[in-house]
């Protein structure tokens, strides 16, 4: 089975754009970082030359957060990017589409007409006079029958497929019929006359029934020339038992659906009768529930939610159908060989010069793969994909936070640390207003960033109060408020990684080597940190005094987030630009 994007699509060009910022931003601080450790060697391990690294850490303040909005757009036009590649399977699916989601199937007539095939079984003379007569006169009407346009044409209704030198007419009832060699005889289905009931007709008809064969009637009719129209039949021949035989994959695509609670509707232009018999073989629930919608009346009547086959309709009819059944918010999904309905929530067509959202190729992928394909898909998306744009999202609200925290370092106090708290919760709660054709992001992933922040500011004040007393045998005369926000920031900066790793996927081959990277950055920072704290003889909690003091640690703080920000970034990246293994 071919999966819905097994093709290879060339690099976009908003991977590319992407790719493109975070290489730049990327390199702009590995420039700054050289700098700033180049300067602080230089100068005798004991100090930075503001005069030069100071200026481009403004400029790079100034780049962090349009990098971070540009990032935020383009990612989020990523999440909410339709597939539309021709040369695939599919002409056009929505991202998050799940067709067994769908409150109705509306198929129309004639997908279901050139999906089903009819075979004759047996022809049975109704009468001992002139029985060879009779078997040739009902052999002649059923050789009539083309393989490619079967018995199926007398059972539905007679229009579509010429039949009979063409001529129809139409009973009381509704019912069609054919006329055959000069209106000598018809045929008709059994169940559009009133001669079912008959005890001759029923004594041969009904073991047929009772096995789902379709029995036809074959005789002559009575012309009413009062009304200009055959009304009945006056001499019945004898019957053909034919067996229709639905096209298996849009049998196994409707009765999926339905066993998904989808409700199916059957729309025909024509009498509803003869495609109630075919729901009926389906097994449609409510097959026997039809309407017809003569002179365009019931079509207004919000009724027709309880029968399943609804006759007589125009192309408009339908729409006015499919806009009855989505009041009070019902997804309609349409099924039809031909231009689609336009106002439905997705059209399914299996004719490739349809206008339908979806075309499948019948020969790459059975409908009902699709139906599958589009179910897991959009679990998938829902369940990892959702979270995979909430991870993408929340680094990039942290990017943007950091630099706006890192601006404020300059005049550092307790109220930047405070502005800066209150801005990212607020961009946190925003992520309650982000929506995608899924719906806003669940509470359950907004608890989940909720109490990772709070955590996150309540372990990091915890552990600088601590350190704050070992403040007292190291460094005498630094202020304890600013060696509390160093240590929170250090601690901030250091849990900011765990907390984010905390809601990755299961590692898989495609994320082993951006997850490698990211754990040998942070083993060699510590390593190199140590060892500067060993050469410089200081010891590694002094080192930190130094390099995250008061006016620098938001500052070095952006840089780690953005480096951990970029690897979800990659993921989301690797996630999206080829699912051939997905």
């Amino acid at each position: 089975m071919k999966k819905l994007d097994s093709v290879k699509k060339p690099f976009p060009f908003i991977y590319k754009l992407l790719l493109l910022i975070t290489l730049i931003t990327v390199i702009f601080f590995l420039i700054v970082f050289a700098l700033l450790l180049t300067s602080y060697f230089i100068n005798n391990k004991s100090d930075i030359n503001s005069e030069l690294i100071f200026p481009l850490l403004r400029c790079l303040l100034v780049i962090l957060p349009i990098d971070g909005l540009l990032i935020f757009v383009l990612t989020s036009l990523l999440c909410a990017r339709k597939l539309n590649n021709k040369k695939t399977i599919i002409k056009r699916i929505s991202s998050m589409y799940d067709l067994s989601r769908s409150n109705y199937l509306c198929i129309d007539e004639k997908e279901i007409l050139s999906s089903t095939t009819s075979s004759i079984k047996e022809i049975v003379p109704l009468g001992k006079e002139n029985e060879n007569e009779i078997i040739d006169i009902i052999g002649s009407i059923a050789s009539t029958v083309r393989d490619d346009n079967p018995v199926i044409s007398a059972i539905q209704h007679l229009s579509y497929i010429p039949l009979f030198n063409n001529q129809k007419t139409e009973v009381d009832n509704g019912s069609y019929y054919a006329i055959y060699k000069e209106d000598k005889f018809a045929l008709g289905h059994i169940n559009s006359f009133k001669y079912r009931s008959e005890e001759f007709i029923k004594t041969k008809a009904e073991p047929y029934l009772l096995k789902g064969y379709e029995i036809l009637l074959v005789g002559k009719f009575i012309f009413d020339k009062q009304n200009n129209k055959y009304a009945e039949f006056a001499d019945i021949f004898g019957i053909i038992v034919a067996k229709n035989e639905i096209n298996h994959e849009i049998k196994d695509a409707i009765l999926f659906l339905q066993d998904k609670d989808v409700e199916i509707k059957l729309l025909t232009s024509s009498s509803p009768f003869g495609m109630s018999e075919i729901a009926k073989n389906i097994g449609i629930k409510n097959a026997e529930k039809y309407i017809n919608n003569r002179n365009n009346s019931t079509i207004d009547n919000s009724s027709i939610n309880d029968y399943c086959v609804i006759g007589g309709l125009s192309l408009k009819g339908k729409e006015k159908v499919v806009s009855i059944l989505q009041r009070d918010g019902g997804v309609v999904t349409t099924l039809s060989n031909e231009n689609s309905i336009a106002n439905s929530n997705c059209s399914i067509s299996l004719k490739e010069e349809s206008n339908a959202d979806i075309v499948v190729n019948s020969k790459e992928l059975s409908l009902i793969d699709l139906i599958k394909e589009s179910s897991i898909y959009n679990n998938k998306l829902r369940r990892v994909g959702l979270m995979m744009f909430y991870r993408l999202v929340f680094s990039t609200l942290f990017i943007v936070a950091s630099a706006i925290m890192s601006v404020m370092g300059y005049s550092f106090d307790y109220r930047s640390v405070g502005i800066g708290i209150v801005v990212i919760i607020l961009l946190s709660v925003a992520l309650l207003f982000i929506k995608d054709d899924g719906g806003p992001i669940g509470k359950a992933q907004y608890k989940a960033i909720v109490i990772s922040i709070l955590s996150l500011f309540s372990i990091s004040i915890i552990f600088a109060m601590y350190f704050l007393q070992l403040n007292q045998l190291i460094y005498t005369g630094i202020n304890s408020m600013q060696t509390c926000y160093s240590m929170c920031g250090v601690i901030f900066v250091l849990l900011i990684p765990f907390v984010l790793l905390s809601s990755s996927l299961p590692l898989d081959k495609k994320r082993v080597l951006p997850f490698a990277i990211m754990v040998g950055l942070l083993v060699a920072g510590v390593a190199i940190l140590w060892w500067v704290s060993v050469y410089l003889n200081q010891g590694i909690l002094g080192l930190c005094f130094n390099l995250f003091n008061g006016q620098n640690i938001l500052s070095i703080g952006s840089i780690v987030v953005m480096f951990v920000s970029i690897y979800f970034i990659v993921n989301y990246l690797i996630d999206n630009y080829n699912k051939e293994d997905n």
